[in-house]
């Protein structure tokens, strides 16, 4: 009869174990989609035969490879530096405009207008227009300087954002690495889930180096190895303004990091539009509408106007490259009085 209780026993705890493994296959099936979740697997243990043999349920445990994960943290700033400025510089290619209906056709048909009065230099009509063209001109020059600057401010207003999110985030690790701490079973799966989320998000944004503890909790640095979470402690970072620019500065403790970020991430993406490629963009801006500026000047002034007279500008003279497209305009005395046009 013994024996006969002891075969049901080990049935019983067999058919135990394979029910709950098919709730895991449920489980995994069911969260195929989930974002941060880990497949889980059964792990059963032989029970020795003085305890009644057969099979014995060990518990759960989730399918995660430290290697792949810190892989896969490496190559998520890039991923989101290259999402940032593409993003960011989707608002500058609007800005500059399509080849055509941008400054270049402004500028044909400044100097189309100039061809017209060359034509019938004593055309009062001919003058008007060239006139207006170079107001139009100066005035798309003045336009596209203010849309790089409003872009400029945009991708600062996205880093202050970043930095903002960066600080929320590890203080969602820091409650994660509180709770892990104090779970066990299934619900510290669950909340390594979470905060395997967590650290991805966090990748996005900057490179980060990530310490996994035994216990499952997590420590996190960015930049130049500061640490941002250690344990239940997070360390927040800061933002500044740069002298003069007022443009966003990261700091921690009052120390400048900035250029710690300017690796990897959407804030490394975010610091390289803002610093590097829009002023770029406003430097070529500037050194055109300067050219312009000094060339049609040195022309002009060496023609006469109606009444005889030389040595008018027709632009409103640039002293330096610097802010030239947004100082860009006709001479206010000619453009009251095209009669002052040198033809």
């Amino acid at each position: 009869m013994s024996g006969l209780t002891e075969s049901l026993s080990m049935a019983a705890r067999a058919m135990q174990a394979q029910s709950y493994g098919l709730e895991l296959v449920g489980q995994n099936m069911a969260n195929l989609n989930t974002p941060g979740y880990a497949r889980r697997m059964l792990n059963l243990a032989e029970m020795p035969t003085g305890a009644g043999g057969g099979v014995s349920i060990v518990g759960s445990s989730a399918q995660r490879d430290a290697l792949v994960e810190a892989r896969l943290r490496r190559e998520l700033p890039l991923a989101g530096r290259e999402a940032a400025t593409a993003d960011s510089l989707s608002v500058v290619e609007t800005s500059l405009g399509a080849v055509g209906p941008s400054i270049d056709s402004n500028l044909s048909a400044f100097f189309d207008s100039w061809r017209s009065l060359s034509l019938n230099p004593t055309s009062p009509v001919a003058r008007d227009a060239v006139a207006q063209q170079g107001q139009l001109l100066a005035r798309s020059f003045n336009e596209m300087s203010s849309r790089l600057s409003s872009s400029l401010r945009e991708a600062d207003t996205q880093l202050r954002g970043a930095v903002n999110t960066i600080n929320d985030i590890g203080k969602n690790i820091a409650s994660l690495n509180a709770a892990i701490a104090r779970a066990d079973g299934a619900d510290a799966e669950t909340l390594q889930d979470r905060l395997g989320q967590e650290l991805d998000k966090l990748s996005e944004l900057t490179n980060v180096t990530v310490l996994r503890n035994q216990d499952g909790t997590a420590n996190v640095s960015v930049g130049a190895g500061r640490a941002l979470v250690v344990g239940e402690s997070q360390y927040q970072l800061g933002l500044g303004s740069a002298t003069g620019t007022g443009l966003a500065t990261i700091t921690l403790d009052g120390t400048d990091i900035t250029s710690e970020f300017k690796t990897g991430g959407k804030v490394g993406g975010y610091l390289d539009v803002r610093d590097t490629k829009i002023p770029a963009y406003q430097n070529q801006l500037d050194q055109l509408a300067f050219d312009v500026s000094q060339q049609v000047n040195s022309r002009h002034a060496a023609g006469f106007d109606v009444n005889g007279n030389t040595g008018n500008n027709f632009f409103t003279p640039i002293a330096a490259v610097a802010g030239a497209a947004s100082a860009l305009a006709v001479d206010p005395a000619l453009a009251a009085d095209p009669s002052r046009i040198a033809a």
